[in-house]
């Protein structure tokens, strides 16, 4: 027998199971428990990560299996890294009671690997220890997990990092040795949004924060690099070496947050180079009858394809092997590419089209007196055609070249009748983004061409942002002497562009001033407007009533 409902809490009913989706853990558990209840708790994170992982690996689809790690109060040292499975949120009981550090053995590595749609909420988290202050890739909180695809942003909220050892409070600073302020030491890292791990074909390269505080000696606050992409609301950072750290191109949006104390506040470093094809030129016409038959006829024109590659490619006989890189790769690129022509063919413009070919390649770092020279296209190396290498004398560029004609041509001719319903105008529609993709590809892979190349320096955008003391000092000398330290504010560092980086703030201190960037102050203390932009404002007005004046 069965029951089909009840009423009441359920608090008698046994044997029904529960449901792998929430995993338990507290201080007071043991990894030898099967975590689905507090009274059956694991001991670390980690294994309920594990069994997270394979409930995941056993549910994910047809739609996204959505899970909770909830961590009781307790102190939580985890061996890094820690890899979180997509949709699965990180849950502390709150910021104060509910701390997790890496063991000593692993607090250079990035601590939690955060998938699509991750979450973390009410945790603090301490000991991590950056590689590289210049130059970092590991000792952060938080990092993409490698491989991993995004289309949900990992999001972080309601979080802190406390690292502020005792017997390191008044250590004597030099922030210009290298590496600096050694007798601190480095510090952690909140997050490193770095796409050079993803999967190269994610769509997104972001991470989301809100309310974050970071109390750390001579850490970085956020560091994204290359592709990455961070917003951040509330997020405060104390005593770093680095609040705000956009490198290789990256670029991170900030509101209502400070970099206080610490040596830099935001400084963005160096650039990186983008393919932007022309689209403008490209048809809008629409076609939704095509769009379907280019869905519907993906395989068979891969098919045509790869038969045609197998014969003249370059790289035949991985053509012929099914387990190739060569093969995966150039077979799902294709597809990509022929699910972005249906989706143009729905829409007047062709910016699927634009975005698969900016996919195509990653920017690498440019040095400043380089710029996009045709020697800075050779850096491309990762995407689409990731397998493309110089020394290969650029055969796998011109066979993807090869197969983007083959798609075109089977499209447009359509030997096998599949697409005799399509429009004259979508298939020539089709024909002008095949066009463009082709000459995109031998223009940058081929010919190293800079037709398509621009250049995007790394960027933070910050409004109404607080540099309270910024540039005093990685430690409590960098406090006021009202505070007991010595800390002055160094502006020339508080805000810091270096190649081709630019920051774009507006901002107060502890002087009660207000910042438009660079070039225009409000002095709270005397009343007074100053900067190079008002001037010329004033100027504008004042002169010509000056010249009116005197005429008469």
């Amino acid at each position: 027998m069965y029951a089909t409902n009840f009423s009441g809490s359920g608090a008698g009913l046994v044997g029904i199971g529960a449901l792998d989706k929430v995993w338990y853990v507290s201080e007071g558990g043991s990894d030898g428990n099967d975590g689905k209840t507090l009274n059956t708790a694991y001991r670390t994170i980690k294994k309920a990560l594990l069994s997270a992982s394979a409930s995941y690996a056993a549910n994910a689809s047809p739609t996204p299996y959505r899970m909770t790690v909830q961590i009781a109060s307790g102190y939580y040292v985890e061996t890094a890294s820690l890899w979180v499975p997509p949709w699965t949120s990180l849950m502390g009981n709150d910021l104060r009671t509910t701390v997790v550090k890496p063991t000593t053995a692993t607090k250079g590595e990035n601590l939690f690997l955060m998938n699509n749609g991750t979450y973390a909420w009410g945790i603090r988290f301490e000991g991590c220890e950056i590689d590289n202050l210049e130059n970092p890739r590991k000792g952060f909180f938080f990092a993409f997990a490698p491989s991993a695809s995004i289309t949900t942003s990992p999001y972080i909220q309601n979080c802190s990092a406390i690292n502020t050892p005792f017997d390191k409070f008044y250590t004597p600073l030099d922030p210009t040795a290298n590496p600096p302020n050694p007798l601190v030491g480095n510090g952690p890292g909140g997050m490193i949004v770095d796409d050079s791990v993803l999967d190269p074909y994610s769509p997104l390269k972001s991470m989301i924060v809100d309310a974050y505080t970071q109390v750390a000696f001579n850490g970085i606050g956020l560091c994204v690099r290359g592709r990455g992409y961070a917003q951040q609301v509330s997020f405060f950072t104390n005593f770093s070496r680095v609040g705000i750290f956009a490198m290789d191109g990256g670029h991170a949006s900030l509101l209502n947050s400070n970099t206080t104390f610490g040596d830099y506040g935001l400084r963005a470093s160096g650039s990186r180079i983008l393919v932007v094809p022309n689209i403008n030129n490209i048809s809008a016409s629409i076609d939704s009858v095509g769009s379907g038959l280019l869905t519907t006829n993906k395989n068979a024109i891969r098919n045509n394809m790869m038969t045609n590659l197998q014969t003249y490619g370059w790289y035949s006989a991985s053509y012929l092997d099914t387990s190739s890189f060569v093969y995966s790769a150039t077979i799902r690129d294709a597809g990509l590419l022929i699910d972005s022509l249906a989706a143009d063919l729905l829409v007047v413009s062709a910016s699927r089209l634009s975005n698969f070919l900016q996919g195509e390649f990653k920017g690498q770092d440019v040095s400043n007196d380089q710029r996009y020279t045709l020697a800075a296209a050779t850096g491309f190396t990762k995407g689409a055609i990731a397998a493309f290498r110089v020394n290969d004398s650029k055969h796998l560029a011109q066979d993807y070249t090869s197969s983007y004609k083959y798609i075109r041509d089977y499209i447009v001719n359509d030997p096998d009748t599949l697409f005799t319903t399509m429009t004259a105008q979508g298939k020539a529609k089709v024909e002008q983004m095949l066009n463009l993709a082709i000459d995109v590809i031998r223009s940058v892979a081929i010919d190293v061409e800079p037709t398509y190349l621009q250049e995007f320096g790394s960027l933070i955008t910050s409004t109404s942002h607080d540099f309270s003391y910024a540039g005093s000092g990685v430690n409590f000398l960098g406090l006021p002497n009202n505070q007991g330290g010595v800390g002055k504010t160094n502006t020339d560092i508080r805000v810091y562009e270096e190649g081709g980086g630019r920051v774009y703030q507006t901002s107060g201190d502890e002087t009660g001033d207000f910042f438009a960037g660079a070039d225009f102050t409000i002095r709270q203390a005397t009343g007074t407007i100053e900067g190079r932009a008002f001037d010329k404002a004033t100027a504008a007005r004042i002169v010509p009533l000056n010249l009116a004046l005197e005429s008469t």
